[in-house]
């Protein structure tokens, strides 16, 4: 596929749609922009020839087959989260906009310093849409640790590629690089910033990051740990492995604790760290396929979970979905987090006990959201239009049918992996 095309469709539409539908009255519209990012996608997806740039030094080519498949189902969740947003201010055009296109850019290149410069990008979107939305310690949080991430990743990728020779080089690489995907993925001690959005933010707003960049940072985690020397895939290896089982841990915790409002926030943020453990600290051959899965969950349940950070009152497709992010068999958490499980389990048998105890923190915080009691407003609320019930039963349907089928589909999206 042609990268920078894609890119430009998605730059294009959300600067578009930010400076006209707010003016037409047209706001909902906004779900134009992931559609014309995913019919981007199928249309040059045919493949095409590289692009070069300065010689050798940067190239820009074409998305593999896992890249274009999570780029499809992204955009395909964006739109359904635009669907189901309670509310629209009409700048969630630009904020998906520029950060699907930089995503489209990050997954295409094979050097470091555009991916990081790529990734930059987004997360100034991010971090401007959020400030712009609630100005607050949290939201400006955002720009200052994603930023400084993203800032770590290029400076890594100055001294990128590395050769194989021992000394302090392929050690502050590693670092480097385990601090910046640490910070992008909201991994602990640098993951406060999105904890706090998830407290402060409309769910629409925390969808591009959760939806698109953070799972696309996930799957470039998982070719820079092949990419990198010996001596620096160690160090960066053990790294986010020690910050992902303590972020999943301490949100697997705080999850079981939160308000109905915030409790999906935090246990996306467990499922992430789960996930992040498995890619980027083992060399387990099902750990990108556990990822993936895990990935594909929240695309499917997110859209439907994250209103509640707005309307704090579940509905039936919610409770269901609580129901598939609960971890029993034979939902699609389960699986994912049973290959997260085995791929630690090919590393070492104790990197199971803190995945484990994250693993029933998360069924407790699911199960209670699930069982009557939550706090609910007063008064009647109005239920959703047919459209959006039926979006949201869709995805629940989808989140069903993972769990019954989790290798077909996992495969026919993203390839074998």
């Amino acid at each position: 596929m042609n990268p920078l095309a894609v890119a430009v469709v998605w730059l294009g539409t959300g600067t578009a749609g930010a400076l006209l539908l707010p003016r037409l009255r047209l706001r909902r519209l906004a779900m134009v922009v992931p559609l014309a990012g995913l019919a981007a996608i199928v249309v040059a997806g045919a493949g095409s020839s590289p692009i070069q740039f300065l010689a050798t030094t940067v190239s820009i080519s074409s998305v593999d087959r896992a890249g274009q498949g999570l780029l499809a189902a992204a955009a395909v969740s964006l739109t359904a989260a635009v669907i189901l947003a309670p509310s629209l201010s009409g700048s969630e055009s630009f904020a998906i906009g520029l950060v699907g296109g930089a995503t489209v850019i990050a997954l295409a290149t094979d050097s470091v310093a555009v991916w990081a410069i790529a990734l930059t990008a987004a997360v100034a979107a991010l971090a401007l849409r959020w400030l712009t939305a609630t100005p607050s310690r949290a939201t400006l949080a955002a720009g200052r640790v994603a930023g400084g991430g993203a800032a770590a990743l290029l400076g890594a990728g100055l001294f990128l590629p590395l050769p194989d020779v021992a000394g302090p080089r392929p050690v502050l690489v590693a670092i480097l690089l385990a601090s910046g995907v640490a910070a992008l993925m909201a991994l602990l001690p640098l993951g406060g910033w999105a904890a706090g959005g998830y407290s402060s933010l409309r769910g629409i707003d925390v969808a591009p990051w959760q939806l698109l960049l953070a799972p696309a940072v996930l799957l470039s985690t998982a070719r820079l740990t092949a990419a990198l020397p010996s001596a620096s895939a160690a160090v960066f290896g053990r790294a986010l492995l020690v910050m992902a089982l303590a972020t999943a841990v301490w949100n697997g915790l705080q999850a079981a604790r939160a308000p109905l409002s915030t409790r999906y926030g935090r246990a996306f943020l467990t499922d992430l760290a789960l996930a992040a453990a498995a890619v980027g600290g083992t060399r387990s051959s099902v750990a990108l396929t556990a990822g993936l899965l895990m990935v594909l969950t929240h695309l499917l349940l997110g859209p439907v979970l994250l209103p509640l950070h707005e309307e704090p009152r579940r509905r039936r497709p919610q409770r269901v979905a609580w129901a598939l992010l609960s971890g029993l068999p034979p939902t699609p958490s389960f699986w994912g987090r049973f290959l997260v499980l085995e791929a630690l389990a090919q590393t070492n048998a104790a990197l199971l006990y803190p995945a484990l105890v994250a693993a029933a923190l998360i069924f407790v915080a699911a199960t209670l959201a699930f069982l009557p009691g939550q706090t609910r407003r007063s008064g009647a609320a109005p239920g959703p239009g047919m459209l959006a019930a039926g979006v949201s039963w869709l995805l629940v349907g989808g989140g069903v049918a993972l769990g019954l089928v989790p290798q077909g589909i996992t495969s026919m999206i993203f390839g074998s992996q």
